[in-house]
């Protein structure tokens, strides 16, 4: 997926998996290229809802994107990647790892 600054809005515009995952921990990873500045903030991933324990994590050019989140119930679990519109950016997938 391509996201376009001048064209996509800043928004919440890319989001999976919303499958219900066993209660623990997990490791979201957001594989990602840019072609914005070095540490310029691209957006930020949020993962909020009563039964998840994290609220997120930010997005930047020329780093890795991931962050832990504790799983409290297995309702469908949904994470959204929110545009900051900084830079053009392409996302090659989102990465869900079960920790413990």
């Amino acid at each position: 997926m391509v996201l376009r600054a001048d064209c996509e809005p800043d928004d919440a515009i890319f989001y999976g998996p919303v499958l219900p995952l066993h209660l623990g921990t997990y490791k979201l990873t957001l594989v990602f290229s840019s072609a914005g500045e070095m540490g310029e903030r691209l957006g930020r991933i949020r993962a909020d809802a009563p039964w998840i324990s994290a609220s997120g994590f930010d997005v930047v050019a020329g780093d890795s994107a991931s962050g832990e989140i504790e799983v409290l119930s297995n309702l469908p679990f949904r994470a959204d990647f929110v545009f900051s519109r900084a830079a053009d950016m392409r996302i090659k997938e989102m990465i869900v790892t079960r920790v413990r």
